[in-house]
């Protein structure tokens, strides 16, 4: 920005001094609560959402009921015993009890009555709540883990516990979406209050890792207008595949079958080894690193050998070139040699060169 002073130039004009103006940027300030809802399922009209526990409160009472009358009478069932009036009983530290009867007749009247309270129906009415229950949910006993008599096979289990997991989607999908927000909160409060840059570790291609910085400056941009605005107009989402890359041995497995089939280039090729190797260091295989750098070491010591073979013929050919050049010269000299003294001797100089 110029600005007038009250000194004057050499022309008695006013002089004009440049003074720098500080550039002025908004604060950021995020559009969203810094909470975030993780919903069961989505319902319009309700803030929470839709609960398992409130489509099965029915199953669930009842379940406590049954449970409630089953543990009553179990705990009413027992032995009873018959006594005449007048007997007596000796209550001691020993195992055996003695009974004092008036009279050898009233024997007869001792008795031992076992009454146990009938739960079978109690027993099976609960399993068919239970059943009701997982059926409202959607959980069978595959997708549990336990033994289904109605798949009767590996794949057919697998069938099953897919389509468990199908009925669940939802509940997935809302967990992701729940972990989107997240991010987005997570970015969007950095861009607000972090003022010193923050250290990111990253990997690049061939995995190694790369150590940059984070800062909220960089975000920041002037539109056509010259006005400084904030980017924040991003769309963040969850990896669908986290629940594969969580089960490492799979993630091995698929790796490996990558190799056989030829999916990262040819198997033989220390190159193709190396990105296997790295593809596994990032999977967290077991000695993945070590075996990295070793076939790195391999690989440098072919480019070198190659490159000292490729010098070695650069450099014969160069011999070759040269010997050449000197042959060709040499003939060139002696034609030159033979011509003059042809022309010196009196012969012709067409006979001079065909006798050279």
């Amino acid at each position: 920005m110029e600005v007038v002073t009250d000194t004057v130039d050499e022309l008695g004009l006013p002089a004009v001094a440049v003074v720098q103006e500080p550039t002025r940027i908004p604060f950021y300030k995020p559009d969203i609560y810094p909470v975030i809802l993780q919903k069961n399922v989505s319902v319009y009209g309700r803030f929470l959402g839709d609960s398992d526990l409130d489509k099965i409160a029915d199953q669930q009472n009842t379940t406590n009921r049954i449970e409630a009358k089953i543990i009553d009478k179990l705990t009413k069932s027992g032995s009873y015993i018959s006594l005449p009036n007048d007997a007596k009983i000796r209550y001691d530290e020993e195992d055996m009890k003695k009974i004092y009867l008036s009279s050898p007749a009233d024997k007869s009247y001792l008795d031992v009555y076992d009454l146990q309270g009938d739960i079978e129906q109690d027993m099976a009415y609960l399993a068919q709540v239970y059943e009701e229950a997982r059926q409202v949910i959607g959980i069978t006993d595959s997708f549990q883990g336990r033994k289904d008599s109605t798949a009767t096979s590996g794949t057919a289990k697998e069938f099953s516990a897919a389509q468990a997991a199908g009925r669940l989607e939802s509940k997935r999908v809302m967990k992701n979406a729940a972990y989107a927000a997240l991010f987005e909160a997570m970015f969007k409060f950095k861009l607000a209050y972090a003022d010193e840059p923050r250290p990111v570790v990253s990997h690049d291609i061939e995995g190694r890792a790369e150590y940059r910085q984070f800062n909220r400056y960089d975000f920041l941009e002037q539109d056509e207008t010259g006005e400084w605005r904030w980017i924040d107009d991003f769309l963040f989402s969850c990896d669908t595949s986290a629940p594969l890359a969580n089960n490492r041995e799979a993630m091995w497995q698929e790796t490996r079958m990558n190799l056989q089939t030829g999916a990262f280039g040819d198997p033989t090729n220390l190159k193709t080894l190396i990105l296997f190797w790295t593809k596994m260091e990032l999977l967290h295989y077991p000695g993945a690193g070590d075996t990295k750098t070793y076939l790195e070491q391999e690989y440098q010591q072919q480019q070198a050998m190659m490159q000292q073979q490729m010098a070695m013929q650069q450099q014969q050919m160069q011999q070759q070139q040269m010997q050449m050049q000197a042959v060709q010269e040499t003939v060139s000299r002696a034609k030159q040699d033979a011509a003059e003294a042809a022309q010196d001797g009196g012969i012709p100089a067409a006979r001079a060169t065909y006798m050279a």
